[in-house]
């Protein structure tokens, strides 16, 4: 939890930074060769993507080309933010086995996890 909090304050802190960068017309971009340093156990598809990709063949395609990746290399990929059952029919016809969201479970202090909303 802890470390997902300092990534999201950095994620914050670069888009401030991508957005200041932009203005200037200066981009910036990830090697894919820093990924594969990393070495991650998981990858986030992060709840931009996430949000109406039921109805988006974009997003399907992004989400899917990650999928795939991620499977290649060992990794599990983690859908963020589902909001609805739409989403999670949509990743689930994906091959997303993981995902938090409102959906799925209300955000709690209580690490119950006997407590989760469960879905059919």
């Amino acid at each position: 939890m802890i470390e997902e909090l300092v990534q999201e304050r950095g994620a914050r802190r670069r888009s401030e930074e991508q957005l200041a960068l932009r203005r200037r017309r200066i981009q910036r971009a990830l090697s894919e060769a820093a990924l594969l340093r990393l070495q991650p156990d998981f990858i986030k598809l992060d709840g931009t993507l996430v949000a109406g990709i039921e109805n988006d063949r974009s997003q399907q395609a992004l989400a899917a080309g990650l999928i795939s990746f991620a499977e290649k290399i060992g990794a599990a990929i983690v859908a963020e933010g589902i909001e609805n059952e739409s989403e999670l029919t949509a990743l689930r016809a994906l091959g997303v086995e993981h995902g938090q969201g409102y959906f799925l479970a209300l955000p709690s202090d209580d690490l119950g996890l006997g407590r989760a909303r469960t879905t059919a």
